[in-house]
Order: structure tokens, then C-alpha cells, then sequence
């Protein structure tokens, strides 16, 4: 992979492979192992062929560490499988949508809560390098506090794409002359239009404008790293608290960069056309030198099933999971990968019970906790106790705590934290979490409304669910749906609490007369039959005590009217047949007006 190291570079490398221990135990024929605190290495290369590899990919993580000023940043576990020959290579490499074998030197890919990547060789063209380092950025921001916008990861990703050593000095930012052609060629999109771009238009049908988005997300980040201009350096971290504290888009923009959009559009077009793009070098950064050891028979299974997953060959990960699991049953990532494989494959049952054995041994990933949520929440044959939905809200939260960009995790605890129980500030805190990094996520709004609610503020949590009602994004659809189901669940129980709380006192008349306020208010059209009927039953109550009263009372002309208004009325059968009976036994005794003038 490196292409020019410095002499004085190379020699300290080979000392690094005279210092390396070796392992012996279950050792797998061949193949070595390069342990470094962001990523591994699995290959058959000659030793200082794999340092040199591991080497160079340790000053790019490094540069990004120096970059991007995130030193302590925990890099979800990264597996780089190397082959010796491209022939290797050949059922490793990625199948496409149509079944058919990308004929690619390399590929790196990003599961949810980990990643890998595999090559052919250690010599590679320039676009299969750009492609790893491209996608070794998005790795490496996969654990950003808030998500990045398109055009801002997808320009930094181009931007350090173009990293190398050379002459013992790291250097990036090399011009990419494919998208100066394109940019020179087409004209830039208003950037009004690119920080707007989501990720479900640049991976759309039209590749033209994919090219496009990628080569201005370039232009737009080079300039503002590397460009000569008078922009504040934390413009882009200020652009994204203000929109996130509710300041408009343009106001936002001319805020953070110091000048509205149709000026910054202009500078850009000026700093495509100028020819003049910095490069940035930079000396070499220590780093620890990698552990160099065999590599055992379950760690080259597991590398290589991970990376079947990645070339969507889902039966030979399925068979190097396997193989995994029989090396080291005790190890949970064998499991992890033979459920995610069995996943791939359509077999559910299979993939969640691997899942559950990854669970008893300990497994730290993610993934394996939240499909496990999702597979309980979602069990039509067990619907959900609060014990158990506490049980599921708690594999969420351990989910995003080992992984907190799994978006799912937290729009499915916000449907769970209603049933569970008890409920804790747990709860709250890790959707609080979730809306900082998505702060337009309709669900998780409601999952803090839900909170609230059960916290005893039930006017707040209105307040909250009316906000997600007022919105307009289709993606929030159901969720809207899910906020209007609960206030009129939250409706109905107020109604139903107040109501039987009177009746319970014998406060009927009382109790009608909360249920005409609450009709005169308006309730929800959910709502409205049910208060009806209850009101019917409060009447045909209140009707039923004065006429106990009366009887009593001995005012038998009352009961006598009370009792012919009831059988006029549009009461239920068996007190119209209660109210005859009644009336008879008056007419017999006498009492209250004569029976000819009932």
C-alpha cells in the first residue's frame, strides 16, 4: 500500500518485525495478526510487507486523530483482511444488486457497530486507495456526538481520500482533478442546494448529480480547510449549533460564515477556477507500534466471515462463522457474526438464537443487543408485559450506549417507555441524547412526551405532542399517528379517571355535568361515542337515584313522574321493565296518583 517511504521510515519498520512476539497457540497456518488500538490486520504477507501495510494506516488514523482533535475517540473494532495475490481476493470480492461479481482491488465497508476491510495485494491503484481512505473517514466519524451533514462528511472523506506518505512526511488535500473537471465543466449548484442535499437524494437514481454533490461537497470542504479567506475556523461547528438552537437556515449560514449565500457562491467559483489548491504535509506522528503475533484459526474465520458479510456472500460468511464458533465457542463474536450471516440469509430464528448465545458469553455488540430489543418488542406471540417491555427498553439503552448512532434504537424506545416499568431518569436521558443528535426526529419527541406524561406534567407532554403534530416531513407520518393515538388515549383516560372517581362517590349529577363540559369543550372524534354512551349511562343513573330517593322518601307523586319519565325515555330495556314493575306495585298499593291517570 505504501507507494514512497523514506529509507530512515522503511529501516524502522523492519525493527518493528524483529521486536514482534509470536503466538503459537492455535495458531492458523500462515497468517499473521498486527494488532493496533484502532485496528487489526489479518494476513499471509511476508512480516515487514504487513507492518509497512498496518504502518501506513496507522499515520493516516493518526492525522485524523491530530485533524480532528479527538484523541480519546473509541473507533468502532475495525478488521483489515490482506491477501498475498489478487487470485486470493477473487471469492471475497463484492457481489452487486444484480448478482454479479464487482470486479474491484479493494473495498471497505462500514456495518453498523463495526468494520472491514480487504484487498488483493498491497499494490493498489490510485482510485482503490482514495476509495479506502474515503471510507476509512466515515469510520472514523461514525462516532460523532451529532451527525454530520452530507456535504460535509462526504467532503472530508474526498478531501483526506488523497492521503499518502511520502518522503517521510504524511501528507492530504491533493487537488482530484475529476472533480475540478466536473465543477469547471457543469457549474457548482447553489450551496443554499448542497448543505440541504440528504442522503436519500445522493445515493438516488441520478449519478450525475451524485457526481456532482461529491465533487462540490470536495470543493466546498478544501476551501474551507485549506482555502485563503477570512471564515471563522469553527464556522462549521457554529453553523450547526445555530440551526440546531432554532435559527433559520440562512440566518444560520450568514451567522457561522460570515457572509450570506450568494457571496460564499461566488467565492467558490473564484477558488475552483484559480487552479490554486493547497496541499497540506506534515511530519509523521508517533504512534505505538503494532503487536505482531500468528493469528489463531478463530480470529482468520472470523476476519474472513466478516468480510463475506461485507461482499454480501452471506453462505460463505455463514460457513466461516461456523467455523469460528467450533474454534472458540466461548468467544461471543463467532456467534455475533454467524447470526448476522444467518440474518443476511433470511433465517431469523437461526440468526436470533445465535444472538442470544453471543448474549451469555458477553458480547459488546450492539447489534446483537438490538436485535434481541427488537425481536421481543415485536413477538405477536408474547405481546408486551411492563416487565418485559422494561426488559426490551433495557437492551435499547445498552445498545446506544455501546453504539450511540443506532437511530433505531432510540425511535424504539420511545414506543417501549410507555408500557415499561418502572421508568428512570435512565430513560430520559439516553432520548435526550438521541434528540441532540437528531433533533427533527419526530418518534424520539414523543418517546420524551411519553416521559413527561408519566412524570405527572400532562399539559407539557401535550405541548410536546402538539409540536409533532404541526409538522409536515413524511418520514414522521407514523409518528404522528403514534402522538395522536396517545392524546387520545391520554383523552379518554382523564375522562374515564374523573368520571368513575365521582360515580364511585355517588356524585352522578356531578358527574353529568363534567361529561357535558367535556362535550362542549370537544373531544376527539376517537373519543367522542364513548363519552356519549357513558353520559347516557350517568342519566339513566342520576334518573335511576332520584327515583331511589323518592321511594325513600315515601313522595310517591315524585316517583310516580320519575319513574313515567323513564319508561317514555330512551333508557335500556331492562329499566323500562324495572320502572313498570315498580309502577304496578304502586298502583296496587295506592300510592301516588290513580292508576287512570298514569
Amino acid at each position: 500500500m505504501i507507494r514512497r517511504v523514506h529509507r530512515l521510515w522503511l529501516a524502522w519498520l523492519f525493527s518493528l518485525v524483529a521486536a514482534g512476539g509470536l503466538a503459537a497457540a492455535e495458531a492458523y497456518t500462515g497468517w499473521l495478526k498486527l494488532s493496533t488500538p484502532e485496528f487489526v490486520v489479518l494476513t499471509p504477507l511476508r512480516k515487514d510487507e504487513a507492518v509497512a501495510w498496518a504502518a501506513e494506516f496507522a499515520q493516516y488514523v493518526a492525522a485524523l486523530r491530530n485533524y480532528f482533535k479527538a484523541e480519546d475517540r473509541k473507533l468502532p473494532p475495525l478488521t483489515f483482511v490482506v491477501f498475498a495475490r489478487e487470485v486470493d481476493f477473487d471469492g471475497y470480492r463484492p457481489v452487486g444488486p444484480d448478482g454479479r461479481t464487482k470486479q474491484v482491488g479493494a473495498f471497505f465497508v462500514r456495518h453498523e457497530t463495526w468494520a472491514v476491510a480487504g484487498t488483493g495485494g498491497t499494490r493498489l491503484p490510485v482510485q482503490m486507495r482514495r476509495t479506502i481512505f474515503h471510507e476509512g473517514v466515515h469510520w472514523f466519524m461514525s462516532t460523532a456526538d451529532v451527525p454530520n451533514p452530507i456535504w460535509l462528511e462526504e467532503g472530508l472523506a474526498e478531501v483526506f481520500s488523497t492521503f499518502e506518505i511520502n518522503e517521510g512526511r504524511a501528507e492530504w488535500g491533493q487537488s482530484i482533478e475529476d472533480h475540478v473537471r466536473l465543477l469547471r465543466s457543469q457549474g457548482l449548484m447553489p450551496l443554499e442546494r448542497l448543505l440541504f442535499t440528504g442522503r436519500e437524494e445522493l445515493f438516488g437514481t441520478d449519478l450525475s448529480h451524485t457526481g456532482k454533490v461529491y465533487a462540490q461537497s470536495w470543493a466546498y470542504a478544501h476551501y474551507l480547510v485549506f482555502g485563503v479567506h477570512k471564515i471563522a475556523p469553527t464556522a462549521i461547528t457554529d453553523y450547526g449549533a445555530f440551526t440546531q438552537s432554532g435559527v433559520g437556515p440562512a440566518e444560520a449560514f450568514r451567522q457561522a460564515f460570515g457572509k450570506p449565500y450568494r457571496e460564499m457562491d461566488d467565492e467558490l467559483k473564484r477558488y475552483i477556477g484559480s487552479g490554486n489548491y493547497y496541499l497540506n504535509r506534515m511530519p509523521l506522528v508517533a504512534f505505538s507500534p503494532p503487536r505482531i503475533e500468528d493469528a489463531t484459526r478463530f480470529e482468520v474465520q472470523d476476519g474472513l466471515a466478516r468480510l463475506a458479510l461485507g461482499a454480501r456472500r452471506a453462505e460463505l460468511a455463514a460457513t466461516h462463522g461456523r467455523a469460528a464458533v467450533t474454534a472458540n465457542p466461548a468467544d461471543p463474536r463467532g456467534h455475533e457474526v454467524l447470526g448476522l450471516a444467518l440474518k443476511q440469509l433470511g433465517d431469523q430464528p437461526g440468526a436470533l438464537a445465535e444472538f442470544a448465545l453471543a448474549d451469555e458469553r458477553g458480547t459488546t455488540d450492539a447489534q446483537v443487543h438490538f436485535d434481541l430489543a427488537v425481536a421481543e418488542q415485536r413477538n405477536p406471540a408474547e405481546p408486551l408485559r411492563p416487565s418485559s417491555a422494561r426488559r426490551v427498553a433495557n437492551r435499547y439503552i445498552r445498545a446506544v450506549t455501546l453504539f450511540p448512532r443506532i437511530r433505531s434504537a432510540y425511535q424504539n424506545l420511545a414506543g417501549v417507555v410507555g408500557l415499561a416499568e418502572p421508568v428512570g431518569p435512565e430513560d430520559r436521558r439516553v432520548l435526550e441524547a438521541g434528540k441532540k443528535m437528531w433533533p427533527d426526529d419526530a418518534q424520539i419527541e414523543v418517546g420524551l412526551a411519553i416521559l413527561t406524561h408519566r412524570a405527572g406534567d400532562p399539559a407539557a407532554a401535550r405541548a410536546q405532542l402538539d409540536r409533532v403534530l404541526a409538522g409536515q416531513a413524511a418520514d414522521a407520518a407514523p409518528a404522528r399517528a403514534f402522538a395522536r393515538r396517545l392524546l387520545d388515549g391520554w383523552e379518554q383516560q382523564e375522562i374515564v379517571t374523573e368520571i368513575n372517581r365521582l360515580a364511585s362517590a355517588q356524585k352522578l349529577a356531578e358527574a353529568l355535568a363534567y361529561a357535558d363540559e367535556r362535550l362542549a369543550r370537544g373531544v376527539s372524534p376517537a373519543n367522542r361515542p364513548q363519552l356519549l354512551t357513558m353520559k347516557a349511562t350517568l342519566t339513566e343513573g342520576l334518573t335511576a337515584q332520584k327515583i331511589d330517593q323518592a321511594l325513600r322518601g315515601r313522595r310517591w307523586a315524585e316517583a310516580r313522574r320519575l319513574l313515567t319519565e323513564s319508561l317514555q325515555g330512551e333508557g335500556p330495556a331492562a329499566m323500562k321493565a324495572q320502572a313498570r314493575r315498580t309502577l304496578d306495585d304502586l298502583d296496587r298499593q295506592g300510592l301516588g296518583l290513580e292508576p287512570a291517570e298514569k
